[in-house]
């Protein structure tokens, strides 16, 4: 079979590269950039997505586009912060590097707990977009589109929003679809109200817990959670078929969305009550019990070992469950039907 239209992004591997504060790789060689190139090429993937910090001793931009255009595999770079970062530099990089997508982040909010931002959500907003437009000139000369993600923050009129409200083709959205249910919003429906401005995916799974405040999001494989994947590749293929999209693993840490309580509200517009009806009702189907297991290997006292294999082994399913997904929606040529992989170009 032929590759399939997807990549992977670095942060599936976030205690194999190193990432996890107080989770330490014991000696274990940490995985590089190279390391993850060689990944998506050996599991029949056609691009990575990755932070410049990834790059590691020898791992010059130089070196990595001409191992990734030798390899015809495209890259998205991954920003950070919209407000904080030096968003001139990363565009340069992505340019350097050969990627025209540059993911970006709107705040640290997490779990849709708008709290920390005590009340000045629109005006942070408000900020990111005069940010956004300082830097759209030099984006757009230089060929790099600025995807905004869904990080458990923004919700889908946010993105919408500020998309609609800049007016630029290379501002987008990057979708996160596992994220929606963060901010209360139904994987399907939040994609069709971005699809028009998409231009980078992270195929994320969630399975859902039930609580007594909401639910808790916990971590696994593509294809063994509660998002619909044939109903987003189709919302893919037929308005976004552009857009790449790469496997990128929940965080090692559950995420608890506390949405059945008063406080979590207080700092969202109101909202029709029918749209929680798409979350809820994956809860009600596919919830699991409140005492189910959620630590992962290492919080559980297993070894190192266990856990890498623990992330290793979800990619390896994900890959497995979209190669048959892909093969079911375009016959044995699994890259000829819903989604083109991005030509990286020069």
């Amino acid at each position: 079979m032929s590759r399939i239209p997807v990549g992977v992004c670095a942060y599936s591997f976030a205690y194999a590269i190193g990432w996890m504060r107080g989770m330490e790789l014991e000696g274990q060689r940490r995985m590089t950039a190279e390391d993850l190139i060689r990944l998506a090429t050996e599991h029949g993937l056609s691009g990575v997505e990755l932070p410049p910090q990834m790059l590691g001793e020898g791992e010059t931009p130089a070196r990595i586009r001409e191992l990734l255009d030798s390899l015809g595999l495209y890259l998205v770079l991954d920003g950070g912060l919209v407000l904080s970062g030096p968003l001139e530099e990363w565009i340069q990089t992505a340019h350097t590097l050969g990627a025209r997508t540059l993911r970006l982040t709107l705040s640290r909010v997490l779990c849709g707990d708008r709290s920390e931002m005590a009340g000045h959500w629109q005006e942070h907003l408000n900020a990111i977009a005069s940010r956004l437009q300082a830097v759209e000139p030099l984006a757009r000369k230089l060929g790099v589109s600025l995807a905004l993600e869904n990080h458990q923050d923004a919700d889908s009129d946010d993105l919408r929003s500020l998309c609609e409200r800049i007016g630029s083709p290379v501002i987008g959205v990057n979708l996160d679809v596992g994220n929606a249910l963060a901010v209360g919003e139904d994987p399907l429906e939040f994609a069709k109200k971005v699809a028009p401005f998409l231009k980078n995916v992270h195929l994320k799974d969630y399975q859902m817990v039930r609580s007594p405040e909401g639910y808790r999001l916990v971590r696994c494989a593509v294809g063994e959670g509660v998002v619909d994947w044939p109903g987003i590749f189709q919302i893919l293929e037929e308005q976004a078929s552009t857009a790449t999209c790469n496997i990128e693993l929940g965080a090692i840490k559950e995420r608890h969305i506390r949405l059945f309580t008063p406080e979590w509200w207080a700092h969202y517009p109101a909202r029709d009550v029918r749209t929680l009806l798409g979350p809820l009702r994956l809860l009600a189907t596919h919830g699991l019990p409140p005492e189910t297991e959620t630590r992962v290997p290492i919080d559980r006292g297993e070894s190192v070992q266990a856990q890498l294999a623990y992330e290793m082994g979800q990619f390896q399913a994900s890959v497995a469950y979209l190669k048959r997904l892909f093969q079911k929606r375009s016959g044995e040529d699994a890259s000829a039907g819903a989604l083109r992989p991005e030509s990286r170009g020069v």
